[in-house]
């Protein structure tokens, strides 16, 4: 095997990665979604069920997510640094033509940092019911 077809092959390979980290990626979103809305949903089905317990197991999934969201982030700027590399080694570059593509466009706000939000405003939402719960057992709102 020739060096081409070396970094070639590895070229293969790291976009594999790529593709099965970002499948990953979306399969621990909806993860992560389907457990919020069964939170919030037996919150509001279930008779005399307590919020709060559900507002700290909201807050703790939400961490979680935002980690494992974080975590794929680094997980793909360094596959996509590996990339980078080898594409320099070949005669086309079809990463670097994309991003100059994605750089030209007017919607500049990266995926990843939208992802993020999501998380996070389910952090923030439950942070406020779990403060509301707080104040009412200890009738603090009189």
């Amino acid at each position: 095997m020739t060096e081409k077809e070396e970094i070639l092959e590895l070229y293969k390979v790291m976009v594999g990665t790529i593709t099965a980290a970002e499948a990953r990626r979306q399969r621990v979103n909806a993860v992560f979604t389907t457990l919020m809305v069964a939170v919030f949903g037996a919150a509001g089905v279930i008779d005399n069920f307590d919020f709060l317990y559900a507002s700290i197991f909201a807050i703790i999934l939400s961490l979680l997510w935002f980690a494992q969201l974080v975590y794929f982030k680094w997980l793909a700027e360094a596959k996509f640094c590996v990339i980078d590399q080898l594409e320099q080694r070949l005669s086309y570059k079809p990463f670097q033509v994309e991003w100059s593509h994605m750089q030209s466009r007017l919607w500049k706000i990266p995926l990843t940092r939208l992802e993020l939000f999501v998380p996070l405003l389910f952090l923030l939402s439950s942070l406020a019911y779990a403060f509301v719960c707080i104040k009412q057992i200890f009738c603090l709102d009189s």
